[in-house]
């Protein structure tokens, strides 16, 4: 049973992260102003250690948000940055591993759960392999940390 379990979600896995990787490797990014915004805070937490939107060139680290919202999105961008250098590719590939890795959880939880191979196979199949899904794979947008966190919390059926 644990193989089983073990061998579904290494093959959801593998499946999404291809998926998202040739769409990523294969199209251009998509970015929008917000990017932008995005990078600005990044770059400041990654060169300075600080949350602010001023230049970051000029280290004044003026207290900020982030934008609009919590600063948790630069911080993933700032970390990509870290692991794979200061690219546009690098966020989007780290995107689409935390992606992957959330869509594998959670055909897993739907295997232990329901005790059906089928089951998750096609949920995990269908989460990685739909265009709804890995399409924001290109976007430097937090949409696709957002559905990977939705995915990781979300219980399956009972």
């Amino acid at each position: 049973m644990h193989r089983v379990a073990l061998r579904l979600t290494l093959l959801i896995f593998g499946v999404a992260l291809i998926a998202r990787v040739v769409y990523v490797l294969s199209t251009n990014p998509f970015l929008s102003p917000d990017s932008g915004t995005y990078q600005t805070v990044a770059s400041n937490i990654y060169r300075n250690f600080c949350v602010s939107r001023s230049d970051p060139e000029g280290a004044a680290c003026l207290p900020s948000w982030g934008g609009n919202q919590l600063p948790g999105y630069p911080a993933i961008i700032a970390f990509a940055w870290f692991l794979g250098g200061k690219s546009v590719q690098s966020i989007l590939i780290l995107q689409s591993v935390l992606a992957s890795f959330a869509t594998a959880r959670l055909a897993f939880a739907v295997f232990a759960f329901r005790k059906r191979f089928d089951m998750a196979l096609a949920v995990g199949l269908l989460l990685s392999l739909s265009p709804l899904e890995f399409g924001f794979s290109r976007s430097e947008l937090t949409e696709t940390v957002a559905i990977a966190t939705t995915e990781w919390v979300l219980p399956p059926c009972q």
